[in-house]
């Protein structure tokens, strides 16, 4: 979850520089995790066709109540009869796949490709691109495995690419696919990872400039972990034994905008934890309820003024904004395209979340002390473009947040 809003708030912020953004998702389809699941489902749908799997080993099986329910289905779809581990396979992935993208869609994260790992191989692409190393004097041969040749100032070792069984590595696969993305077109990559695949980064820099490409082509933004807690007590969870909480309970329980608004607060760099009760609160210490009332109050303005005829005809006498609280309002909206780059600088939407709390705290401070609509129509009119303003920076930063700007509430 924190790692689709960082992505698509980037890819958002991006496009509204006039970059041309792909957002792709890797799917990893291949391999002995592929495997593993396959053989959960395989074991879940004996268990439900009430057949004696005691001599089964399930150590490295995946224990989550998910994995029942594509057994179940997978039953439903042959018959009742348990077909082989390759059409497992196949529907496993397939059912969760479309589980994510429904998942992910909800959440306001549409992906323009989906990308399977098991295409480099059905394509030849990941043979292709071994070859070209292999010819290019980038890998050699050690103990029945291929290995490439890294670069000593980037990646302390050599690391293998094709086992001794002569099944390739996933590095030897993210070779192939940066290769490909390269292929495609496009002139910088952007990867998003969670923290414990730190040690994954050297390798893929060094094997960019195997295959042409300078170390900086790439850059790879790594999030930390999300905790969660409810009334200040920390949730618990445990991925192994099938116990955690999913993206989507969050959002049915606190709502798509405060799952993305919680998710964006922080440097992707930072641990994140952040409180379901409070999440949920309609009450102005709820940071995003704080924000969206900012706009609706903006809203509410403009309809009361519009409704008195308060909005006039004149372009507004912007010298009559002489409030220490109009000044710096108008300041904010100044800095506000600083913010945006600051966001592609450092890689981290969270400028943006910090941005929206500071100038609602503004706007409401403005609102309790000054009234907008006065007996001075030039000052009137000054002070309603001033809110105009205000509204659309509010909706446009919630706008790159996917994040609603309701009008009442």
């Amino acid at each position: 979850g924190r790692g689709a809003v960082i992505g698509d708030t980037l890819a958002r912020i991006y496009t509204h520089f006039g970059v041309k953004v792909l957002k792709e998702y890797y799917v990893n389809d291949v391999g002995v995790q592929m495997d593993h699941l396959a053989q959960s489902v395989q074991l879940q749908a004996r268990i439900i066709k009430g057949e004696d799997v005691s001599g089964v080993s399930t150590e490295k099986l995946y224990k989550g109540g998910y994995i029942a329910g594509i057994a179940r289905k997978l039953l439903d779809n042959h018959t009742n009869k348990i077909p082989e581990i390759p059409v497992i396979k196949e529907f496993a992935v397939r059912e969760i796949m479309d589980d994510i993208k429904n998942d992910l869609s909800e959440f306001r994260v549409d992906f323009d490709s989906w990308f399977h790992e098991s295409e480099l191989h059905e394509k030849g692409i990941l043979k292709k691109v071994i070859d070209g190393l292999e010819k290019n004097g980038f890998v050699f041969e050690k103990d029945s495995a291929l290995w490439l040749k890294t670069d000593d100032a980037i990646d302390e070792k050599d690391r293998v690419i094709r086992k001794q069984d002569g099944k390739y590595t996933y590095f030897g696969a993210d070779i192939a696919y940066h290769w490909y993305k390269f292929e495609r077109g496009y002139k910088k990559l952007l990867d998003i990872w969670g923290c414990d695949h730190h040690g994954y980064v050297p390798r893929i820099k060094s094997s960019m400039v195997s295959i042409g490409h300078k170390t900086g082509d790439v850059d790879v933004l790594l999030y930390q972990l999300v905790s969660l807690s409810r009334g200040g007590e920390r949730v618990r969870m445990s991925t192994r034994a099938g116990e955690f909480v999913t993206l989507r309970e969050v959002r049915q329980e606190i709502g798509e905008d405060a799952a993305r608004y919680f998710l964006s607060t922080k440097t992707p760099d930072t641990h994140l934890e952040f409180d379901l009760e409070l999440a949920k609160k309609k009450a102005n210490e709820n940071p995003i309820f704080y924000i969206q009332y900012a706009h609706t109050r903006c809203c509410g303005i403009l309809r009361e003024a519009e409704k008195n005829a308060s909005a006039g005809a004149h372009p507004p006498d912007y010298t009559l904004l002489k409030e220490p609280l109009e000044r710096s309002l108008v300041k904010q909206m100044i800095f506000y395209p600083d913010i945006m780059n600051r966001c592609i600088r450092n890689l981290s939407p969270h400028y943006l979340a910090t941005f929206l709390l500071d100038f609602a705290g503004l706007f409401h401070k403005y609102y309790d002390t000054h009234r907008v609509v006065t007996d001075n129509p030039a000052l009137t009119l000054a002070r309603l473009s001033l809110v105009k303003s205000v509204k659309i920076t509010l909706k446009n930063t919630l706008s790159l947040l996917a994040i609603s700007a309701p009008e009442k509430m």
